[in-house]
């Protein structure tokens, strides 16, 4: 199977390349994300890299569109606010919930978890990077404030013969960071969908990275 990339220097790296890419440079305009207003499916998903390790990819969201929360199996994330404000709201999970849960059918305690709060934060309207861990804020969501974009880079990528399905939660705060998530099967997440257009930058060239450098 594909093997996760991240090592605290593939890391650093990717920051630091992050920390440099602007949307005028993958060819990206304000207008990509507000011509999805008032459409069907008001976010849009524009794939520049896909391989065995890593995908790389931009998503434009127009205001008050939604990403549902969801989850990253065994993944990295990396992200990059390109333009517009978005909400992030991230959680932790920490463990699996009880059968008999107080609250919950059998069915979405048999599917939840016991989660922490990491995150909820607004980002942009300058570039901004964010990320998420394996397990810290592995489940988030993110809501458009304004219209926006932001740069998607995973490791290892989802694929559902490989362990890592897309999985969507809803979820509740009980007080303090505590919270309940639990699988929304059929619901928002079956039915989430995206608007694919073409990469309108500049090639992407892939690079070896030797994790056995420096």
């Amino acid at each position: 199977g594909a093997r996760s990339l991240v090592d605290d220097g593939f890391a650093a790296t990717v920051r630091a390349l992050l920390g440099r890419v602007s949307a005028s440079e993958l060819g990206l305009r304000r207008g990509d994300a507000t011509s999805l207003r008032g459409q069907k499916v008001p976010v849009g998903f524009i794939d520049i890299y896909s391989g065995e390790e890593l995908e790389v990819c931009v998503f434009a969201m127009s205001k008050g569109s939604r990403i549902p929360l969801h989850d990253h199996p065994g993944m990295h994330v990396f992200g990059r606010v390109l333009f517009g404000k978005m909400r992030v709201t991230a959680y932790t999970p920490l463990r699996r919930l009880a059968e008999d849960e107080e609250g919950l059918s059998p069915a979405r305690a048999g599917s939840g978890y016991w989660a922490a709060l990491h995150e909820d934060a607004v980002l942009g309207p300058q570039p901004a990077n964010f990320e998420l861990a394996p397990v810290v804020g592995n489940l988030h969501e993110v809501v458009a404030l304004e219209d926006a974009a932001f740069l998607d880079i995973t490791t290892p990528p989802y694929d559902d013969r490989a362990g890592r399905p897309c999985n969507y939660y809803d979820a509740e705060l009980l007080g303090g960071p505590a919270a309940r998530a639990w699988e929304a099967a059929g619901g928002e997440g079956a039915l989430y969908k995206v608007t694919p257009s073409d990469y309108p930058g500049m090639p992407a060239q892939r690079v070896e990275y030797d994790d056995r450098a420096g």
